[in-house]
C-alpha cells in the first residue's frame, strides 16, 4: 500500500542452528513479594522433609516433600539460566540432585 511505511524485523541468526529466532527480551527484576515467596517456599519444603521424619508423623510426606524441593531446584535452574547466571545453577543442581536422593531413598 502506498501509504504505509515498511517495518523490517529484525531476527537473531545463531551460528550454530542455522534458525532464525527473535532476540528474546530479558527478564524483570524481581519483586520484594515474590523473592518473599520464593524464599518461603524453600523453607517451607526444608521443613517437610526434616518434620515428618523427626517427629514420626505421617512419614509419607517425606518422599513427596523432597519431589516438591526437586521440581522447586528445577524452576529455579531455569529461571538462573534465562537471566545468564551460571554460579547459582551448580547450587540448584546440587540441591536437586540431594532432593532427588532423598526422595528415591524413602520411596523405596
Amino acid at each position: 500500500m502506498p501509504g504505509r511505511p515498511l517495518r523490517r524485523r529484525t531476527l537473531d541468526v545463531p551460528a550454530r542452528t542455522g534458525r532464525a529466532r527473535r532476540p528474546r527480551a530479558p527478564d524483570p527484576p524481581l519483586t520484594g513479594i515474590q523473592r518473599h515467596r520464593r524464599s518461603l517456599s524453600g523453607v517451607l519444603a526444608a521443613v517437610g522433609l526434616v518434620l515428618p521424619a523427626a517427629l514420626d508423623i505421617v512419614p509419607v510426606l517425606v518422599p513427596l516433600a523432597a519431589v516438591g524441593l526437586v521440581l522447586l531446584m528445577a524452576g529455579a535452574a531455569i529461571v538462573h539460566l534465562r537471566r545468564g547466571e551460571s554460579k547459582p545453577i551448580i547450587v540448584n543442581l546440587l540441591f536437586l540432585a540431594l532432593a532427588a536422593t532423598v526422595a528415591i531413598g524413602r520411596s523405596a
